[in-house]
C-alpha cells in the first residue's frame, strides 16, 4: 500500500472508531465488544447445542408474542433437524392430544379442508383455559404437516403436546373446581413426567433419531441450579429434566421482557442488552452465556431475587432474534369461532366464574361479543414499546 492510501486509510478507520464509539455509553461497551465477535445466527446456534446436548430447550417469550414462531419453524424444518433431532416437545397442548396429533402430522393426502379443520379443532381444545387464541399454535401446527407432507415417513417429525390430561368434553363446574384444586398444582412435575416417559421410550427404540427440542414458557425453562426460595428447587419442567438428564440437556433464552412483582412487562438490565444490539444493528445471533458478559449479569426476568442468581446460572445460551420494535403480537386464527362454538365457549368461560382463585381475565358478556373478539385475525406491535424503547435509547448517543 502506497503512503497516502495508508494515511487515508488510518483516518479512516481513526474515524469510524470514533464514531463507533460515540454510539454507545462506556456502560454497555463491555457487551458491544463481545457481540462485535459473535458470527452465529441464533438458529444455527440452537441447532449447533445439540451435537453437544440431547434434549434443547427453549425458554418462550410471552405466549402472545409470533415471531418467535417463526424462529422456531425455521429450526425443525431445517435438514439437521429433520435428520438428527426429529422430535419436539410443547407445552401449549394437553397430552390427551397426543394421538389425535400423531395421526394427523403422519397422515398423507388430506384435503386442505379437512387439514383445516384438524388445527382449528387442536386450537379449539388445546387448554385448560376456556380458549387459546394466540395464532402461533396453528401455525406452527401447519409449518409441521406441510413439512411432513414432503417427507418420507422414517424422516417426519413427531409433534408431543405435554401439558396436562385434559378435555372439555363432558367437563362441568365439578370437575373443573376438582382440576385446579389438584392437578394445577403439579403441573410442571406432570409436565416433565410425559417428557421423560416418551423421552426415554424415544431412545430404547430402533429409531435413529434419539434428541428433542423442548418448547417451554417462562419459568417453565429454568435450569436446576436457580432456587427460589434459597435452597429450593422450584417445580419447573426444566428443573425436573436437567436433574434427569444432566448435562445431556441445555437450555436457552429467547430474547423478551422481564416481569416486575406487579405483573408488568419491562425491558431486561434496563435496556442495555437492547441497546447493545441496536448499537451494532444486530437482529440475529446466538451465543452461551457462560462465556458472556450478559451471563455474568442479575437474573433479572423473574421478579424476586432470593439470592443473586446471574443468567449463566439458569441458562446455558443466549438466542437473540429480532429486536423489540419487531416483535409482533398475534391473536385469532380465521374460523376459529363460529356462531355454533361461540356457545360452547361461552360455556367454558361461564364455568370458570365459579372456580375460586382463578383470574377470570377477559370475560364475555354473551355469545356474540365472543364471536365478535375472536373470529377476527389481530396482529401489533408489543404494548407500551414507546416506554420500552426510551429505556434503550438512554444508553445509545
Amino acid at each position: 500500500m502506497k503512503p497516502l492510501s495508508r494515511c487515508i486509510a488510518l483516518l479512516l478507520a481513526a474515524v469510524s472508531i470514533t464514531l463507533s464509539q460515540a454510539r454507545y455509553s462506556d456502560e454497555i461497551k463491555p457487551y458491544v465488544e463481545f457481540l462485535q465477535t459473535q458470527r452465529v445466527p441464533a438458529k444455527d446456534y440452537i441447532l449447533s447445542l445439540f451435537e453437544k446436548h440431547d434434549i434443547v430447550i427453549l425458554c418462550e417469550r410471552i405466549h402472545t408474542e409470533f415471531t418467535q414462531y417463526e424462529l422456531f419453524a425455521s429450526i425443525v424444518e431445517d435438514k439437521r433437524f429433520i435428520d438428527s433431532v426429529g422430535n419436539i416437545f410443547t407445552e401449549i397442548g394437553s397430552v390427551s392430544q397426543s394421538s389425535d396429533v400423531a395421526h394427523f402430522l403422519h397422515t398423507e393426502n388430506m384435503s386442505p379442508d379437512s387439514a383445516n379443520t384438524a388445527i382449528l379443532n387442536f386450537q379449539r381444545n388445546c387448554s385448560f383455559w376456556p380458549l387459546w387464541t394466540n395464532k402461533n399454535l396453528s401455525f406452527f401446527i401447519q409449518r409441521l404437516y406441510d413439512l411432513n407432507k414432503k417427507l418420507p415417513t422414517r424422516n417426519k417429525l413427531n409433534l408431543y403436546p405435554s401439558d396436562v390430561p385434559f378435555t372439555w368434553r363432558d367437563m362441568d363446574t365439578t370437575w373443573l373446581k376438582t382440576f385446579w384444586g389438584r392437578t394445577e398444582a403439579l403441573r410442571d412435575s406432570i409436565m416433565a413426567q410425559r417428557i421423560i416417559t416418551t423421552f426415554d421410550s424415544i431412545s430404547q427404540n430402533f429409531t435413529t433419531r434419539k434428541k428433542a427440542l423442548v418448547i417451554m414458557n417462562y419459568r417453565h425453562a429454568f435450569g436446576h441450579r436457580w432456587e427460589y426460595p434459597v435452597g429450593i428447587k422450584p417445580a419447573n419442567v426444566g428443573r425436573f429434566l436437567f436433574d434427569r438428564y444432566g448435562e445431556r440437556v441445555a437450555n436457552v433464552y429467547v430474547n423478551g421482557l422481564a416481569i416486575t412483582e406487579s405483573g408488568n412487562l419491562a425491558i431486561i438490565q434496563e435496556g442495555k442488552w437492547d441497546a447493545s444490539f441496536e448499537a451494532l444493528k444486530i437482529e440475529d445471533v446466538g451465543f452461551d452465556f457462560v462465556t458472556s458478559p450478559f451471563g455474568s449479569d442479575d437474573f433479572d426476568i423473574w421478579p424476586y431475587k432470593p439470592r443473586n442468581f446471574k443468567y449463566k446460572d439458569v441458562f446455558n445460551g443466549f438466542a437473540f432474534y429480532l429486536p423489540l420494535k419487531k416483535h409482533r403480537i398475534a391473536y385469532g386464527v380465521p374460523g376459529l369461532v363460529d356462531s355454533v362454538f361461540a356457545h360452547e365457549v361461552m360455556r367454558r368461560y361461564q364455568m370458570y366464574q365459579a372456580v375460586p382463585n382463578v383470574e377470570q381475565g377477559y370475560v364475555p358478556t354473551d355469545w356474540r361479543s365472543i364471536l365478535r373478539d375472536f373470529s377476527v385475525e389481530d396482529e401489533h406491535s408489543l404494548p407500551r414499546l414507546d416506554s420500552l424503547s426510551i429505556k434503550t435509547l438512554k444508553w445509545l448517543r
